[in-house]
């Protein structure tokens, strides 16, 4: 493994740290690829980060995937920017049982030609490609 290091960065006032491995090799013999950059975040309500340079941060942490948890809002609650951020698809799960609580997103740089949505064991296909 190599790692990338941890690069500071700052959001709302308070720094971070990013620390990111990589296998030493990514692809078969004889082909090269990037690594892939993926961040997961905690938002703890993406309409508050929203607020708070939430779109400038993702942009100057250029991940190619970006998972965010407890986002804590509902499908008719999302912003328009929240939906089309270029240069990545978003993808959502809501709660469904107790509304304003939990909630994820993924956006992707590409669309994925598969991704599902796994709770306790129920696999759920949600979209195909």
């Amino acid at each position: 493994m190599r790692n990338s290091g941890c690069p500071d960065y700052s959001f709302a006032g308070k720094k971070y740290s990013i620390m990111t491995s990589f296998p030493d090799t990514m692809s078969p013999a004889g082909t090269t690829t990037s690594p892939l950059k993926l961040i997961s975040w905690n938002v703890n309500g993406l309409r508050a980060v929203v607020k708070k340079d939430f779109f400038k941060s993702v942009a100057r942490l250029n991940p190619d995937i970006l998972l965010l948890q407890e986002t804590k809002l509902q499908q008719d609650q999302r912003a328009p920017e929240m939906i089309d951020f270029p240069p990545y698809e978003s993808f959502w799960a809501y709660a469904t049982v107790k509304k304003g609580y939990s909630g994820v997103a993924a956006y992707s740089k590409r669309d994925p030609t598969r991704w599902s949505l796994l709770l306790t064991g129920l696999n759920m296909m949600v979209k195909a490609g």
